[in-house]
């Protein structure tokens, strides 16, 4: 069951709490880095579980490949509209209260 989104033509983001973490890291510089189609081979430094957000990333165009890095390694990062989202997603986090970034942690 997918949850409707409050703006029509917008996805929702998953994971809102994870999303904010990746979006934090990759704005630092860190690069999502994607190896092959295992969990095991895709990673962003200090932000576990970031497959779980990588295909909603890519669709919505969010990171874009840098360059290739090795053998079948793509390095990714944050697009224009990427970091869009991620102040977008800062000033949200921002207008929470603690409980309810509490409840966003606990429950996505």
């Amino acid at each position: 069951m997918q949850i409707p989104s409050a703006c029509p033509g917008i996805e929702p983001i998953p994971h809102r709490r994870l999303a904010l973490r990746v979006l934090r890291s990759m704005r630092l510089g860190n690069h999502l880095v994607r190896s092959g189609d295992s969990a095991f081979l895709t990673w962003l430094d200090g932000v576990p579980n970031v497959i779980h957000l990588f295909d909603y990333l890519v669709r919505n165009q969010y990171v874009a490949p840098l360059a290739e890095q090795g053998i079948a390694s793509l390095h990714y990062v944050l697009t224009a509209a990427g970091r869009e989202l991620h102040d977008r997603g800062e000033r949200w986090w921002q207008s929470l209260t603690w409980r309810e970034q509490l409840i966003v942690v606990l429950c996505g």
